[in-house]
């Protein structure tokens, strides 16, 4: 008998939920080409296949590459025709919006777009990828690091969003 755990489901045998509560940030970290996005990319195909409303800041590679990811994600492999291509854009991207910036951001600017997000739109889910894209100020004499976390602690707990970090 599955215990009943807070978290969304997910088609998996393990783990059976995203470990995710109200109003969560989870860090994805790891070892480079382990495969953190391409679980990332996964789990929010799935989200989006639930009706799931996603903002994805991919800042280390273009909307065009992420719009294939997604595709792939949501059907395992490229699309076979044009039939299938519309069936995945219509189930897994009409509800994601993608932050279109590549290379390096500010950090409040992000986290401005992604409550403008939530409140215009209702947005359930956030991706930022990577932490290492984002201008942070990381040496001691800065807070720089530790006031962006505490923006996506208050972003996600005020507004129940779930927020996927990344960090290489």
């Amino acid at each position: 008998e599955e215990k009943d755990e807070p978290g969304i489901p997910y088609p998996l045998d393990f783990p059976s939920k995203i470990p995710t509560n109200y109003g969560s940030v989870i860090l994805f970290t790891g070892f480079k080409k382990n495969g953190k996005t391409a679980f990332l990319w996964q789990i929010c195909s799935w989200l989006l296949s639930q009706g799931k409303s996603g903002f994805i800041a991919s800042f280390e590679i273009d909307k065009k590459i992420a719009v294939s990811c997604l595709t792939r994600s949501g059907l395992g492999a490229a699309p076979k025709d044009k039939g299938e291509l519309v069936f995945v854009m219509d189930r897994y991207l009409s509800n994601v919006m993608l932050y279109d910036k590549f290379g390096s951001v500010g950090w409040k600017a992000l986290v401005e777009s992604m409550k403008f997000c939530n409140a215009k739109y209702g947005t359930f889910f956030f991706v930022i990828d990577s932490l290492m894209k984002l201008n942070i100020n990381m040496s001691q004499q800065s807070n720089d690091c530790m006031d962006f976390m505490n923006a996506l602690c208050e972003f996600s707990m005020e507004t129940g969003s779930h927020v996927f970090l990344v960090a290489h």
